[in-house]
């Protein structure tokens, strides 16, 4: 949480994450706006008894920021913080893989400067800050061998012997496919071009090796900050900040082949995210104080924006049971925007050996989700257990394990075309209701949350202070503004017009004619 204005108390905060990504061990778990330490003027760390003006009244801990602001002395500072490959040791693992030394090449330099505007009245801070981040990643990647690339499979049998079978061959005896498709093979050919640009490892199968590569890539980010204070009178005071974290990263999304072998496999992570915060301190009388804060989280992220435009008419995608394809789609774009509007109000008033706080909180958050586009035909090639030349391996390959039996399959599959499954999915039109062939399904949820608390902190004697209090949160559903979500009334509506559990049974027509499904 972002607590950007120094009150007596540290519940004066902005929300620094939208609620959609508060979850434990969440990589994302985290403020959204990276704090800067030139920026911050106080950090305050709450565990155990939280305090009931705090938070959403389900924290067991929280982080308060305070940001830096002017006074009515000038000051600034300059800063650069260097750091280069040349000055580090090799990682183990990258020795151990005959791998060269991580690129790193950081340059975050930046300034700031803050004092008065008006002097005792109106006093201002700004800082900004630029980080280059030269990156070094790795990506591995398992791929065939030569040999199963030409249909020929080793395996160790059950007294440990290396054997060899050419999958094609056992197959074509049982009187199925024997060619290799062209564009397998044409896969194969691009794989094999490339595999001179990284490290081959080899692993404990004699028909799959890993390619790990190393892929340059750039960080750029952005700290801006500005904050301006007014006092008012001597008893109110105004203030209002802003904070926001800008990165551009390409390729963070790293391909899983190199070459550039396929065009579609990389792409930049771009978030740009933003905190504005407004207070207010209301010294009432010397024994009644009114806080109140408003904020704005805005957290904004696009992935692979290069890969914008594609034609998914013309375009599939392939998944092997064995090894790697190059045809894969697994950077597409994506985008994601929350914007999140908050309100906490408290009073506190002082009365004798009491120190009462009461007051309300508000939030409102709007998640819009742009999901991958889709509707373009997902292959998977295998053999499921009822596909008859299942057998000619079963008795092709008497006395290999269960193990080599399947992926002896799966090879055969993948090299030949044999398809075990298609998938793919349509995207609703919000204002048709009908499902379009191609495109995003976008997610449009709103939630809208509210609170109201009193607590008092007794000092019955020196020695002995009574905490005791009441919140009370009001967590609204997270809900589809669109009210498209829906689900089958039944499992038989869910089958259709398909008899329940008839699979691969094409004629088996005994299901529910009409299906229904509801919102």
């Amino acid at each position: 949480d972002l607590h950007s204005f120094p009150t007596r108390r540290s519940s004066d905060l902005v929300p620094g994450i939208s609620n959609r990504f508060k979850s434990a061990g969440f990589q994302y778990g985290a403020v959204v706006v990276q704090p800067r330490l030139e920026n911050i003027a106080e950090m305050t760390v709450s565990t155990g008894q939280m305090d009931l003006s705090s938070g959403s009244g389900t924290s067991s801990l929280q982080i308060s920021l305070v940001t830096r602001r002017g006074s009515n002395a000038f000051h600034g500072r300059l800063f650069e913080d260097f750091r280069n490959t040349d000055l580090n040791a090799n990682s183990w693992l990258n020795n151990a893989s005959s791998l060269p030394r991580n690129q790193v090449k950081l340059n975050d330099f930046g300034g700031s400067f803050g004092g008065r505007i008006i002097k005792n009245k109106l006093f201002f801070y700004a800082a900004f800050a630029h980080s280059i981040n030269s990156l070094s990643k790795v990506s591995t990647v398992n791929f065939l061998t030569a040999g199963p690339g030409q249909g020929l499979f080793s395996y160790k049998n059950t007294s440990g012997q290396l054997q060899t079978v050419n999958v094609l061959q056992i197959a074509g005896t049982a009187g199925y496919s024997s060619t290799i498709l062209p564009d397998i093979a044409g896969q194969i050919t691009k794989i094999n071009s490339i595999l001179n640009l990284g490290t081959i490892i080899p692993t404990s199968d004699p028909n799959i090796s890993t390619l790990s590569h190393v892929i340059p890539a750039r960080q750029t980010i952005n700290y801006p900050a500005v904050r301006v204070d007014y006092n008012m009178t001597e008893n109110l005071r105004f203030g209002l900040s802003y904070n926001q974290t800008k990165t551009l990263c390409v390729p963070c999304n790293i391909p899983t082949w190199p070459g550039k072998i396929n065009p579609y496999d990389q792409g930049s992570v771009n978030p740009n995210n933003k905190i504005v915060s407004f207070t207010s301190d209301w010294s009432i009388h010397p024994t009644l104080i009114n806080q109140f804060h408003a904020g704005y989280t805005g957290q904004y992220s696009t992935f692979n924006p290069q890969n914008q435009g594609i034609d998914y008419s013309s375009i599939y995608t392939e998944t092997w049971g064995y090894g790697t394809p190059v045809i894969q789609l697994g950077r597409t774009p994506v985008s994601s925007f929350y914007p999140l509007l908050s309100a906490n109000d408290n009073v506190l008033w002082q009365k004798g050996s009491h120190a009462f706080t009461m007051g309300g909180t508000f939030w409102r958050e709007q998640d819009h989700y742009w999901n991958s586009p889709s509707g373009y035909p997902r292959y998977t090639f295998g053999i499921n257990s009822a596909d008859p030349v299942a057998a000619a391996f079963t008795s092709g390959m008497a006395g290999a394990p269960t193990a080599a039996i399947s992926n002896a399959q799966a090879l055969y599959a993948e090299l030949t075309g044999r398809i075990s499954g298609v998938t793919t999915t349509r995207p609703l039109n919000f204002s048709t209701k009908q499902y379009k062939p191609f495109g995003e399904y976008d997610l449009d949820e709103s939630q809208t949350a509210f609170a109201f608390f009193f607590q008092d902190r007794w000092r019955v004697r020196p020695n002995l202070t009574l905490n005791y209090g009441l919140r009370w949160d009001f967590l609204g559903d997270d809900h589809d503004v669109h009210g498209d979500y829906t689900s089958s009334r039944s499992v038989n509506d869910l089958w259709g017009p398909t008899t329940i559990g008839a699979m691969f049974q094409p004629g088996a027509l005994n299901g529910v004619q009409d299906p229904q499904v509801v919102a």
